[in-house]
């Protein structure tokens, strides 16, 4: 289980250790549809900027929200953020050692 922290609470989400990359679930369609989604564009601006229909958008965040076991949104950018902090690993500069 992890604890990201949250302001001045934490948030407590856990996570399945075993189910591998959850994002290798999407495909990319609904990776590109989500991360967008969870920056906060509507489903139109979305729509137009992938140059498809809103109702295929509706589509690819429905498929999106059941494989990442979300309901929704917000909770969608909460595990996209957490996903992406757990991906990062920091840019070793050149020349540079591990101590």
């Amino acid at each position: 289980m992890l604890v990201p922290f949250v302001g001045e609470d934490y948030l407590v989400v856990p996570l399945p250790e075993d189910e591998g990359n959850l994002l290798d679930r999407l495909t990319p369609a609904e990776r590109a549809t989500a991360v967008k989604a969870a920056h906060g564009l509507s489903n139109a601006r979305i729509a137009e900027e992938q140059e498809v229909s809103p109702n295929t958008v509706a589509i690819q965040l429905a498929a999106a929200y059941r494989k990442l076991g979300v309901a929704g949104r917000s909770e969608l950018a909460t595990k996209l953020a957490l996903l992406a902090t757990l991906d990062w690993k920091p840019k070793r500069r050149r020349g540079s050692r591990d101590r």
